[in-house]
């Protein structure tokens, strides 16, 4: 079995902070992923995806340390946004994915 946790390329957050030029990446990431192109390069390296979930963290409860940071940059409210849209409308809009595979 393969996990895999990841922020989400097509968060609320990430579009948000795209229209003021910022981006909020953990320096040990190298690459954000969307729902599809995760479950493409599982597939394309021999893994059966069996689950693809996004989850929306609760506001400031994601990046403890990065909390004033984002707090200053987007605010509070768009954070409660995400965490609201990706409940009620479309859970592709959520802080990150979990995808769960298996060889195939």
């Amino acid at each position: 079995m393969l996990i895999v946790t990841t922020p989400n390329a097509t968060s609320l957050v990430n579009f948000v902070l795209a229209l003021g030029r910022r981006e909020l990446a953990h320096h040990d990431h190298v690459s954000l992923y969307s729902a599809f192109t995760l479950s493409n390069a599982a597939e394309r390296y021999g893994w059966e995806v069996l689950s693809l979930i996004a989850y929306a963290a609760p506001p400031f409860r994601r990046h403890p340390g990065l909390r004033s940071q984002v707090a200053r940059t987007i605010g509070v409210a768009v954070l409660g946004l995400e965490h609201q849209l990706a409940r009620y409308v479309s859970p592709w809009v959520a802080d990150g994915l979990i995808l769960v595979a298996r060889p195939s």
